[in-house]
This record gives C-alpha cells, structure tokens and sequence, in this order.
C-alpha cells in the first residue's frame, strides 16, 4: 500500500477525533504532525533516490557487444555523450554530418578508452526526406546490436 495512503489516512482520523473532542490545540499540533510527516516522506525519498540508489548499469543489461547510436556525435554533446558510454564499456556507433570531425571524436574517445570499438556513419539527417534514404541508412545499421539511441543531431531550417 502506498505511504501517502496511510498518512493521509492517518491523518484524518486524527482531525476527526480532535474535532470531536473539542480541542483547537490538538487540532494546531496535529495538523502540523501531519505537515511534518509529509515533508520527511518526501526527504527520505529525495535522499534515497539521488543520494542511496545504486547506478543502474546499462552495459551489464544490454551485454558486452552492445552498441549506442549517437547521432551528432562529432561534437558538443553528442561527443560528451560517446565519452560517457564509452568509459561504461559500450561500442559506439558515431553519426555526423561532419567526415573530418567524425575522426577526430573517434581519435578522442579512444584515447580515453582504447578497448571501445568506434564505427562511425557520415549522414546528413536534415536531408533525409523520403523512405530510401531511411532504408540506406538502417542497411549501414543493420550489423550492430543497437541497444541505446541517442539522437543528438541538431536541425536545420
């Protein structure tokens, strides 16, 4: 059952039975009882979700031969992004627009972890307008088991 429930009925079987009793006093104490019950739920959650939880660990759930797709992944966020897989033992498959920057961020990343393997895909994605391209696109894909897509790409007008 959910805690908020319990509180919440808690809490009105406390009011009901100051009301009935005839205590302003009671009431005042046991409304800010209530109040303050409410606030440590929400603490002990907010310090068990950010501060007591263990790292969900992606590699371990996806496998080894996993690959993350990173679109706009020669730069900015998206090279921060391959960075951050990398280190937590994912191969990387790199998508730009940008050749000469595709292998820069690929020297990068595995500099940083050289057991990562790097494949990288040139495709300029404000361009694909019909299904064709689409299908070219997932034929370049079709070898590696994509787990994770993080689509980066920025747009263009």
């Amino acid at each position: 059952m959910d805690e908020r429930i319990i509180i919440g009925g808690v809490a009105g079987v406390l009011l009901v039975a100051s009301f009935f009793c005839g205590c302003v006093w009671n009431t005042i104490f046991y409304i800010g009882l209530i109040r303050f019950s409410i606030f440590m739920y929400y603490s002990v959650g907010f310090v068990k979700q950010y501060f007591l939880q263990k790292q969900l660990n992606l590699a371990e759930r996806y496998g080894d031969a996993s690959y993350v797709l990173v679109t706009g992944g020669a730069g900015g966020l998206g090279l921060e992004y391959a960075h951050q897989f990398a280190k937590n033992g994912f191969n990387l498959v790199l998508m730009d627009m940008n050749e000469e920057g595709l292998q820069k961020a690929k020297e990068k990343v595995n500099a940083g972890s050289a057991n990562t393997k790097i494949e990288t895909v040139v495709c300029n994605l404000a361009e694909m307008k019909n299904i064709d391209a689409y299908k070219k696109i997932m034929g370049n894909l079709e070898e590696f088991d994509i787990s994770i897509v993080i689509n980066n790409a920025g747009f263009m007008d």
